[in-house]
């Protein structure tokens, strides 16, 4: 029994993957995809293929499971989806590579951080509803709008923020590397995260960072995406978040009440606060 396996990192395009199958006539093609949440081959063309040659396809991704895959993958006759959710703690430990993860913290400069990247949608939802709490220039907050500058407004309409670039000085425009972490990181107590997806419940390194540094964090994604974290046996920091927005379905919902929660942490002594919580 053959098998073939590609891995995304690869990105095989549908006639690599074709003329591999023409030569080597495997019975089960395995995609090897734990560092996205997505596949942009797991479509009707690629199943037309290899329901031809009757091959069982596998893929993993670095989710939780969901209905998501099964909706989108119906058109294959023999596929398998497999999930390996913490995968990316692993990754990060690794691509992290000298990074000191037992910092001691004193003292905070600022109330929060949020970094973002790509512009998404729920990305755009958050810094608008952090504009709203006039709290961009209280925290640390990057706006990229990647990729190519593009206006956000393509995805979302802004009600407070302008969509201007929000830079700090850490090189990230150019290297575009999330692990290189900048200095006003650790001077911040809360970390705002918003992650790849509200589509399924998918951990990137954006969560990992906080948690191997022992940091604060609120996460915008998918709804639940919190209690999640819970079922893998974490503690969450009830005693300064009010988490019930966890399983609200609307993502602008659960936006507005992240940035509640920022509000009300930025009101209070975050010193004292992470002293609080400095037990979990």
């Amino acid at each position: 029994m053959i098998t073939l396996y590609y891995s995304n990192l690869d990105s095989p395009s549908i006639d690599d993957i074709k003329r591999d199958i023409e030569l080597h006539t495997p019975s089960r093609i395995v995609f090897l995809c734990e560092t996205e949440w997505e596949y942009h081959h797991l479509n009707e063309t690629l199943a037309d293929l290899v329901n031809l040659h009757n091959i069982q396809v596998i893929v993993t991704f670095c989710t939780f499971p969901s209905k998501f895959y099964s909706e989108r993958t119906h058109y294959f006759n023999n596929i398998k989806i497999d999930y390996w959710p913490t995968y990316w703690v692993n990754w990060t430990m690794m691509c992290a590579g000298q990074l000191n993860f037992n910092i001691e913290y004193t003292t905070f400069d600022y109330p929060f951080i949020c970094l973002n990247n790509k512009n998404h949608t729920h990305r755009c939802a958050l810094i608008d509803e952090l504009t709203r709490n006039n709290l961009l220039d209280i925290g640390i907050v990057t706006w990229h709008r990647f990729p190519k500058e593009s206006p956000s407004s393509t995805r979302y309409h802004f009600k407070y923020y302008d969509d201007s670039l929000r830079l700090i000085d850490d090189n990230f425009n150019t290297l575009l590397d999330s692990f290189l972490i900048p200095e006003q990181y650790h001077k911040s107590f809360l970390h705002v995260i918003g992650e790849v997806t509200v589509e399924l419940v998918c951990l990137s390194e954006k969560t990992w960072l906080p948690i191997l540094y022992k940091k604060p964090f609120l996460i915008l994604g998918m709804q639940g995406i919190h209690q999640y974290l819970v079922d893998l046996g974490f503690e969450l920091y009830d005693e300064i978040i009010d988490y019930s927005f966890d399983n609200e379905p609307d993502m602008q919902q659960r936006a507005y009440a992240i940035s509640e929660n920022v509000k009300r942490i930025s009101e209070q002594n975050v010193n004292d606060l992470y002293q609080l919580i400095k037990p979990k």
